[in-house]
């Protein structure tokens, strides 16, 4: 079958620049089995074993329990945690659709400079922040997160629970990455936090797909 296409001659030149010996109907016929190829895969791999289905389904079963699980370990540590942060922050991940590495990269980037220019810290020193934070003696200290003194407590007491994603400094105890189940459910937890404040939702009845950036900052 034969078909006529149209294609704009500045992107008809670019493809040739690229590929000078392959004339325009070829490089038409690679387009398209490269996008082809983008959308669903190799040609080896475009089509599924249906004899391997119900081992699918009982392995979606089985992870999907240990998900669970996960989820719900990282909803209650964030609730644990919940005590050493500042509103700015909750309000800052309620924006972020609960992104807790972009909201979280600003202030290790802040905090690893500050580590630069004062004298090394010692993780003896990170467990006394951190034996401060669950005894409740940061006090006024984690809300003023844009103070001269900038204290990093609080972003130590998240390292614990998301590893490196909140370690400024790189410690050998924070050198892990938490599944992403557990960060649904540790960003849940602070969005669910933040709504009941703020919108005085049900924390039981949340839905924090719903939670939309121009809701939040519109006036």
């Amino acid at each position: 079958m034969r078909q006529t296409v149209y294609i704009q001659d500045e992107l008809l030149q670019r493809a040739q620049a690229l590929l000078p010996d392959v004339n325009p109907s070829q490089l038409v016929q690679r387009g398209l089995a490269q996008l082809l190829e983008d959308l669903q895969g190799p040609v080896y791999a475009s089509t599924r074993l249906a004899a391997v289905g119900s081992d699918i389904e009982r392995l979606r079963d089985h992870f999907a329990l240990e998900a669970k699980a996960e989820y719900e370990r990282g909803y209650r540590k964030a609730l644990a945690a919940a005590d050493s942060l500042s509103w700015r922050l909750l309000e800052e991940l309620a924006v972020n659709h609960n992104d807790l590495k972009r909201v979280l990269r600003p202030y290790v980037n802040s905090a690893t400079q500050d580590a630069m220019n004062a004298p090394p810290i010692s993780l003896e020193q990170v467990n006394e922040l951190l034996e401060n934070a669950d005894n409740g003696k940061l006090e006024e200290t984690v809300q003023r997160a844009e103070d001269e003194e900038k204290p990093w407590g609080w972003l130590y007491r998240l390292a614990r629970d998301l590893g490196s994603m909140a370690d400024p400094i790189g410690f050998d105890d924070f050198s892990f990455d938490p599944t992403r189940a557990f960060l649904r459910g540790y960003g849940d937890a602070l969005y669910a936090v933040w709504a009941a404040v703020e919108e005085g939702v049900d924390p039981s009845r949340y839905d924090s797909r719903n939670v939309t950036a121009e809701k939040l900052v519109d006036p």
